[in-house]
């Protein structure tokens, strides 16, 4: 008896010739990001704070994050910000959010990322997911590189875990 292949809802995110991918289950929301408050002292990957349901909110440049982590540049659009419940993040994760020093405006509730523009949910089959080479599981893991997706010969797509990538980021601005 064969097992049936689950598949799950995942963001797509184009960056260049990159593609990232991200389970959809880590995020609640995403919105178009209009207007930013611009912080007074910017930190590493911290952009600005957004306003989503009546809170202000961090919003951390992933779009920023990644094109570090993976040494590239890019010049297309960043306008799209997906809005995770610090409830939904690691003990890990959730523990540096509230520990951010701020005058009180800043909501702990939520936390936004910026991202590529260019993305979109797909529907993907678990079993094209692959696990990283076993030469680059460590580094990958403690990067939040989960596995990788082959969708040509000349293509791989990333999946990441966004909270471990909230948490690199993160851990500067302490």
């Amino acid at each position: 008896m064969s097992v049936p292949d689950s598949a799950q809802d995942f963001l797509v995110m184009e960056s260049g010739d990159l593609t990232f991918l991200v389970n959809r289950n880590q995020f609640s929301s995403s919105l178009y990001i209009e207007n930013c408050n611009p912080r007074e002292k910017k930190i590493r990957y911290s952009f600005d704070t957004i306003n989503y349901g009546g809170k202000t909110i961090l919003l951390l440049d992933f779009f920023s994050h990644l094109q570090s982590l993976f040494n590239y540049r890019s010049t297309e659009s960043a306008h799209l910000a997906l809005v995770v419940p610090v409830s939904d993040l690691s003990r890990k994760v959730s523990d540096i959010i509230h520990s951010l020093k701020g005058n009180g405006e800043i909501s702990k509730e939520y936390i936004a990322l910026r991202v590529s523009s260019q993305s979109s949910i797909e529907h993907i089959h678990i079993s094209s997911l692959r696990p990283l080479p076993r030469l680059l599981r460590e580094i990958g893991l403690n990067g939040g590189i989960l596995g990788l997706r082959f969708v040509s010969t000349q293509h791989v797509q990333y999946f990441i875990d966004l909270d471990e990538m909230i948490a690199r980021m993160l851990e500067g601005m302490l």
